[in-house]
């Protein structure tokens, strides 16, 4: 009697690689879309992609780069801040907050949407209003609904929203669209409100702050303090340095005017009373005159002198060090009229009797906050002398004399503002919270860690001459990342001779990797990311300027790359991550928890079980029963036969050349049939039982091009058990 095999499939149909459609591996590795990702905080971008290999290893790419000076927060100390607020008479003008509330997902027709005005959040985070029409095509009009974001108009359709006129809707009672649209709601208040009540949340703000602080055991003394500066008119005081605490106006011409002075002096702010006495004095705050900040510069450097030898404030590593904050708020022209004055301008950025130049030149931190329509900070400079002024007066420029000569521009952002009181009571609110901890930049002990998960490891006796690590600067020419052609890449030992070379001995960058004991980390020091931060670039005239941060800076990003294989303990049908959680850029060694996290890779390998029933034992029949025809259809490229199933092996470790190559299972033996005119063409994996007397499984693994997805490769791992196992 003829032996009687028959073979169940029992397998998830997955593709390695494939945690989602969009995560592919492609065969060249050079898919934009292999698994991996991009994590982006302020001042900070890495990513992390793996891909495949022709032998069936992964390779790791992790990349690093600063888009400004990085910060990290490290322990909360006191501050000095100090408000310098505007009560010129514009603050009297009335500003509008707008509320959206979100309808139910609905569809809208021509005559369901009515001449009602409801608004579609575009991808840019701005509401917009749809309106509703009907056009005349050929012989017939056509519905729409659409909203307009500059020049451009958007259609919205049922594929979405596209800036294509659709033609598919010709009835008023047909659906246009289904989805969500917003009504608005609006708040009137004056300016001046609007500032009071930012400033309220403010002290509120540093109020939590000190609590907190206390509760942790602060003293008074190691408490955070807020000083008050109004600015319109002319000075109360004959100088500066003899400055009197006060709130009053004077008459000019008939006209009542606010002097420019101190309100309160430094002091430290409480909940409870204390707030409360704060905000009543930010309450009794009047509005009229002209916008002298210059006078309420000089008046912020005049308490900054006053109080010098209060606190240390040069040695941030000092215990007893405290940071100093001025934050200057305008809604209008720096003047002593109405227009814009350069006399006035210059005077409050770069006098030397006292200006945002001399306060930085004290390791001050300036901000500047403007409510005015010509107030864009993403433009920098932009075209505008108001818009170019309140750039040079904060620390975006810390060396800037005048509006026109700032100097270079410097990380970070300390130029805000604000269209509405939503807006302002939450960068007050925001340079509360951030006022008030000493910070650390992300220079060379810095460190790039990736862990590998359980599931992966590094090839045995890997070492740290394993893993490649590159410096690649950025080429302002091309206005991209340099290659090895335009000599940007650097080995380590090539970036710390041209470090040597270009900053000094004593600035040297060596970057380096160790690999843990347990082999399951990667650890790369030694690159200044905040040194070689890359800034933002503006286009003029169709060319793309590249921003840089002041001289000797080289904009560059630390590249490593290094192989993994798998363990059979990743062969589950499910997502498998690639990496620990806590893979990231960490300040130092010290630092238990990273900054920024690299994104987690997750890969699937797919199980595939075979189950083989015997009828007879006549294992010499070689008809075409006895062989089982694997149905694993693929344009194969790799197979890893393993001797014994129970061994730990390495995924990817063992490469065979299979073509006309039978391998030797423990119990029976595999080759590979090619479908007829294909060199290397879809595969079936052919097993023939070579003893019944099975006590285990043969277990292969096998890569290859996938038969449904193009050039995507895959693993699956075959196992062929006999049925009285099952």
């Amino acid at each position: 009697m003829k032996k009687k095999l028959w073979v169940i499939f029992l397998a998830l149909v997955l593709a390695l690689g494939l945690p989602l459609l969009t995560d592919r591996v492609q065969a060249d590795g050079t898919s934009p879309e292999e698994p991996g990702g991009t994590e982006t905080i302020e001042g900070l971008t890495a990513s992390k992609h793996i891909h495949v290999q022709d032998d069936g290893t992964y390779i790791v790419d992790l990349e690093a780069f600063s888009t400004g000076e990085v910060h990290t927060k490290t322990v909360t100390v006191p501050a000095d801040i100090i408000l310098v607020l505007d009560v010129s008479g514009s603050m009297s003008e009335n500003i509008t907050s707008y509320t959206y509330t979100a309808r139910s997902s609905q569809g809208y027709s021509y005559n369901s949407y009515g001449n009602n005005t409801y608004y579609y959040l575009h991808t840019d985070g701005n509401y917009y209003p749809v309106s509703r029409s009907r056009v005349w095509g050929f012989l017939v009009r056509y519905r729409l609904l659409s909203y307009q974001v500059g020049n451009t108009t958007y259609y919205l359709s049922e594929t979405g929203t596209t800036t294509t006129q659709p033609t598919n809707v010709t009835g008023d009672g047909d659906t246009i669209w289904t989805g969500v649209l917003y009504t608005r709601t609006s708040t009137t208040q004056t300016k001046g409100a609007a500032l009071k009540a930012a400033v309220d949340g403010f002290i509120d703000e540093v109020a939590l702050k000190n609590k907190e602080a206390s509760d942790a055991g602060a003293t008074e003394d190691k408490l955070s303090r807020i000083a008050i500066v109004k600015f319109a008119g002319n000075m109360a005081d004959s100088s500066y340095a003899e400055y009197v605490v006060g709130n009053t106006s004077y008459t000019s011409n008939g006209n009542r005017y606010e002097y420019t002075q101190v309100v309160a002096d430094l002091g430290v702010v409480t909940q409870g009373a204390s707030a409360n006495a704060w905000k009543q004095t930010v309450n009794g705050l009047n509005f009229r005159g002209a916008t002298h900040a210059d006078y309420g510069m000089g008046y912020a450097n005049a308490i900054v002198n006053n109080h010098a030898t209060d606190h240390n404030y040069t040695d941030p590593n000092a215990d007893d060090y405290r940071s100093r904050v001025v934050v200057m708020f305008t809604d209008g022209l720096p003047t002593s009229g109405n227009t814009f004055e350069a006399a006035v301008a210059n005077a409050a950025i770069g006098a030397e009797n006292g200006s945002a130049l001399t306060l930085k030149n004290n390791n001050v931190t300036v901000y500047s906050i403007a409510v005015h329509q010509d107030a864009h900070p993403e433009q920098d400079p932009g075209n505008t002398n108001f818009n170019q002024y309140l750039h040079a007066v904060s620390s975006n420029y810390p060396a800037a004399t005048t509006y026109t000569n700032r100097g270079d521009r410097a990380p970070g952002n300390y130029y805000k503002a604000a269209s509405n009181a939503d807006e302002l009571a939450t960068i007050f609110k925001e340079i509360g919270q951030s006022s008030g901890s000493t910070t650390s930049t992300l220079g060379s002990e810095a460190i790039m860690k990736d862990i590998v998960s359980s599931s992966f490891t590094l090839p045995e006796n890997a070492s740290e001459d394993d893993i490649s690590v590159e410096v690649v600067r950025w080429n302002s020419t091309l206005h991209a990342w340099g290659t090895t052609a335009t000599n940007d890449v650097f080995t380590p030992e090539e970036w710390a001779t041209y470090t040597a070379a270009t900053y000094g001995t004593d600035k040297t960058e060596s970057p380096a990797v160790e690999i843990s004991a347990d082999g399951k980390t990667v650890d790369v020091t030694g690159f200044n990311y905040a040194k070689h931060y890359k800034a933002t670039s503006d286009e003029q005239d169709n060319d793309q300027i590249d921003v840089v941060g002041g001289p000797n800076k080289d904009t560059a990003k630390l590249v490593v790359s290094f192989k993994i294989l798998a363990r059979p303990s990743a062969v589950t049908g499910g997502s498998v991550a690639t990496n620990g959680e806590n893979s990231g850029i960490y300040v130092n060694g010290e630092a238990t928890e990273p900054i920024i996290k690299f994104t987690v890779p997750e890969v699937v390998f797919t199980p595939v079980t075979y189950v083989v029933d015997y009828v007879t034992a006549d294992t010499t029949d070689k008809t075409d029963n006895s062989v089982i025809e694997l149905e694993y259809d693929s344009v194969l490229s790799d197979v890893q036969m393993i001797d014994d199933p129970s061994d730990d092996v390495l995924i990817g470790e063992k490469v065979e050349d299979f073509f006309y190559t039978i391998y030797e299972g423990r119990y029976g033996t595999i080759s590979f049939g090619k479908n007829a005119g294909h060199t290397q063409g879809r595969m079936k994996v052919n097993y023939v039982p070579t003893t019944m007397n099975w006590d285990g499984y043969d277990r292969i693994f096998i890569k290859g091009e996938s038969a449904t997805e193009s050039n995507l490769d895959v693993w699956a791992m075959l196992c062929v058990l006999p049925a009285n196992s099952v």
